[in-house]
């Protein structure tokens, strides 16, 4: 006879990571399991309660596997320890049934929360539903959270105060202005994906500043899907708040807007951040400061230059400098990336040759 943890390995042998939702043939596969004998039973329904996957709402209702779902988990309390992953999505106005089970759910039991949702309202309806799911006991424990939506501040002020929050990805498709102090979030953040879509909202900025200044936050990436000098100032702003604990910067962009402002924030950003080890920026936020002053930490550099012919004298002598003298300034970099590759300009063989001498890996595309 298998024991329960070898059985719950092979019943998960299909997955990838602990974010995927489950197809419908693995969830019938559980199904049938957990009809093989008593000993498999167990398992198998802990497999088959580890995902609640509610995302399959269209227009506000809920598609018919979500009301016996529910219903399960209001009428058999045993099960709702094994929940540990939960998705949802709303578009519209939700039904309450589909979030009024959520309090329900054990403190400590979810590790995992996917929560997405699309209105086009600032209604009191949408404020309250969210809280319901924000101010659960199990989602008040969490340590992972996925979010996307239009945010109050009621509802940011939920988010920052999840006292054991390690990793938040938020996506702002649209935010109320901040009417009050939102308190900055948990110490325990370390990991934090933001995606900034209203790139004209002052609000979105004062949030970034707010999320960067966590003390322990040591993965940064930001997205911006466009970008105009009003954003590029309030990005610049915001950075200065980030602490010496951060490791990883990744900044992404609309590519050739960055290139025509003259803001080099990623100058002074370096300064304060002496324990970077992987750093992605782009041209037009760097000056030939940032390469004379890289920390020594740095071993991945990733570079996204357009236009090579548009970087001054002083910025292409100072990175062909940086990395060939690499080793005599005892700089950790063992690998330099840049993008796009461009073969009519001299100066991507030269990095190449520099690299080489300094046993950099070196790679474009």
């Amino acid at each position: 006879m298998l024991p329960y943890d070898v059985l719950c390995l092979i019943l998960d042998h299909s997955r990838v990571n602990d974010h995927d939702v489950p197809s419908r043939a693995t969830v019938a596969t559980w199904a049938s399991a957990a009809r093989v004998s008593r000993n498999w039973t167990a398992p198998a329904r802990t497999m088959l309660y580890r995902h609640a996957d509610l995302t399959g709402v269209e227009g506000g209702q809920p598609g018919p596997w979500v009301p016996l779902y529910v219903r399960t988990m209001r009428t058999y309390p045993h099960l709702r320890a094994l929940v540990r992953i939960l998705h949802i999505a709303t578009r519209g106005t939700p039904f309450p049934e589909l979030h009024g089970w959520i309090p329900l759910l054990p403190r400590d039991s979810l590790a995992f929360l996917d929560y997405s949702w699309d209105d086009n309202k600032w209604d009191k309806f949408g404020d309250s539903s969210r809280l319901t799911v924000l101010q659960a006991p199990a989602v008040r424990s969490i340590r992972k959270l996925h979010i996307c939506g239009s945010y109050s501040p009621t509802v940011l002020a939920s988010i920052m105060t999840l006292s054991r929050l390690e990793e938040l990805v938020i996506t702002v498709e649209r935010m109320q202005d901040l009417t009050f102090h939102v308190p900055t979030p948990t110490p325990r953040l370390k990991h934090l994906d933001i995606t900034i879509k209203p790139t004209f909202s002052a609000p979105s900025f004062d949030l970034l500043h707010i999320l960067v200044a966590a003390p322990q936050l040591e993965t940064l990436t930001i997205r911006m899907q466009t970008l105009d000098l009003f954003a590029y100032k309030g990005l610049s702003r915001a950075l200065r708040s980030t602490t010496p604990a951060l490791k990883v910067l990744g900044l992404y962009g609309n590519l050739e807007k960055w290139t025509e402002f003259d803001c080099p924030f990623m100058d002074g950003l370096i300064a304060q951040s002496p324990s970077l080890e992987v750093v992605s920026c782009h041209q037009g936020t760097f000056t030939h400061h940032f390469f004379r002053h890289l920390p020594p930490t740095v071993k991945v550099l990733n570079l996204v230059i357009p236009s090579p012919t548009s970087l001054s004298d002083k910025c292409r002598k100072a990175l062909v400098q940086c990395l060939r003298d690499a080793r005599k300034r005892d700089l950790s970099l063992s690998r330099v990336f840049v993008w796009p590759r461009w073969e009519e300009d001299t100066l991507y063989d030269i990095m190449a040759d520099a690299c080489s001498a300094s046993g950099i890996e070196f790679r474009s595309q």
